[in-house]
């Protein structure tokens, strides 16, 4: 019946089927998994519920945590505006929190878990900050880095943002016009990973045995072939 669309199973409370998009993320300060938003099943509306599956226990159990302290994303999608279609979020080891790129023009969102609080940063429309895209936090240079293919599923791009706290506006910088080496990292959502060893971002563009080290200073990118 998909005109009935809850939140969690009656059986056992836990959160229902739903797509996840790129709104899993592992908080490892906590050893939870954050789950944000997703179109629900069968219904295939969004939720902005926020939950937790909390690893410490035996079986690990799911955590809802809605009620949220400060700006509420529930609140949004109970009121049916717009068409939220996920998230695309990532783990910032500087503030111990998650930001998140939510839904079609909802903006730019910070979760924090110690209060259990949702900030709107600013307000973001999805075909700015690409639609396929995987986001991925520099936690040295504090960026916030989105790779992967444009709405159009086809146009590779990637966008940074400084989520130090140095620009108020959290405003979107286009990096795409400064790339060298890159064009084999076009992909729908790919893997992409900051790694500290290296102070690099490693892709991988989702098919093929090839990754691809990119310089966020140079907007440079390396393959490396296994």
């Amino acid at each position: 019946d998909t005109s009935v669309c809850p939140e969690a199973n009656t059986s056992d409370g836990t959160p229902v089927a739903r797509e996840t998009f790129d709104g899993l993320v592992y908080l490892p300060s906590i050893d939870r998994m954050f789950s944000f938003d997703g179109p629900k099943a069968p219904c295939g509306s969004g939720s902005g519920r926020t939950w937790m599956l909390d690893f410490a226990v035996s079986p690990p159990v799911w955590r809802a945590m809605d009620p949220v302290n400060g700006y509420n994303p529930a609140a949004v999608t109970d009121t049916g505006a717009g068409s939220v279609t996920g998230a695309i979020c990532a783990y910032d080891p500087n503030t111990d929190s998650v930001f998140c790129s939510w839904g079609n023009d909802y903006g730019l969102l910070q979760y924090t878990y110690s209060n259990n609080t949702w900030k709107l940063l600013a307000p973001i429309r999805s075909d700015i900050v690409p639609g396929a895209s995987t986001a991925v936090v520099d936690p040295v240079r504090r960026l916030l880095i989105f790779m992967g293919n444009a709405a159009d599923g086809v146009t590779f791009k990637v966008n940074a943002i400084d989520i130090s706290g140095a620009d108020p506006t959290y405003a979107v910088k286009d990096w795409t016009p400064q790339l060298a080496g890159c064009s084999g990292m076009s992909g729908i959502w790919p893997g992409v990973a900051y790694d500290p060893v290296l102070d690099k971002i490693v892709e991988w563009p989702g098919s093929g045995s090839t990754v691809y080290l990119f310089d966020p200073d140079t907007k440079t990118c390396v393959a490396q072939t296994y």
